[in-house]
C-alpha cells in the first residue's frame, strides 16, 4: 500500500522535498499501525489461550 502511494505521488508533480515527507509519514504512519496492530493481536490471542 506504501509502495502503491508512493508510485502514485511519483505520477503526480510535486516538489522533490515534500514528495520526501509524503514518503517518510506513510512509511512512519504505515510502522505505528502495523505496531498497534500486533499489540491488538498479540492481546487477542493472549485473550483466547
Amino acid at each position: 500500500m506504501i509502495v502503491l502511494s508512493a508510485v502514485h505521488l511519483d505520477g503526480v508533480r510535486v516538489p522533490s522535498t515534500s514528495k520526501r515527507k509524503i514518503v517518510l509519514f506513510l512509511l512512519y504512519s504505515d510502522i505505528v499501525i502495523r505496531s498497534y496492530l500486533l499489540k491488538y493481536l498479540n492481546k487477542c490471542l493472549f485473550v483466547y489461550k
